[in-house]
């Protein structure tokens, strides 16, 4: 709540919710859903915060009831997921790119030369990914995108200077 309205402003009743909610219509249906159909609600929504930024967060609605059944409110969790979706997409173009360079058609070397030259780069691969994921669970989120790149360019760096180096030993 802090994290949309800084002002602390009070939401005077449930009907409120949803003007902090990016999308507000869909705000207002998955609560309507949730109070008519007294059925628990779990996804992605996105908030405005007081500063205007976008932010993702993991919602979770559960009803609360009386002994008879009665609805007697709501009970709203929230998670924010906005740092975990930079790091999905800082991994995901990491694991795309470094899969790509992987599957590029090779020069065609003697077949003993391109054995060994695909059994090195493999590990070399492997190597970068072990990497990727020490960088992605330990580094600063903000320097996560740009290390991931960094890994991926070593990597690329280092291939091709196997490639030349096993090319001119078969020369």
């Amino acid at each position: 709540y802090r994290l949309a309205c800084p002002s602390r402003r009070h939401l005077r009743s449930i009907d409120d919710l949803p003007e902090l909610f990016r999308d507000e219509v869909v705000a207002r249906g998955m609560l309507d859903t949730v109070m008519r159909d007294h059925q628990s609600w779990r996804g992605e929504i996105d908030i405005v915060s007081g500063k205007g930024e976008i932010r993702t967060l993991m919602l979770r609605v559960d009803p609360v009831f009386s002994e008879g059944y009665r609805m007697l409110g709501l009970v709203l969790f929230f998670a924010d997921t906005t740092d975990r979706k930079v790091l999905e997409v800082a991994r995901k173009n990491f694991q795309d790119g470094i899969a790509q360079e992987h599957r590029e058609h090779e020069p065609t070397l003697d077949s003993q030369t391109d054995l060994l030259f695909r059994s090195l780069t493999a590990k070399i691969v492997n190597n970068a990914k072990l990497a990727a994921l020490e960088i992605s669970d330990g580094a600063e989120l903000e320097s996560v995108p740009k290390m991931l790149e960094s890994v991926r360019d070593s990597t690329t760096r280092t291939r091709a200077l196997l490639r030349h180096l096993l090319t001119r030993r078969t020369s």
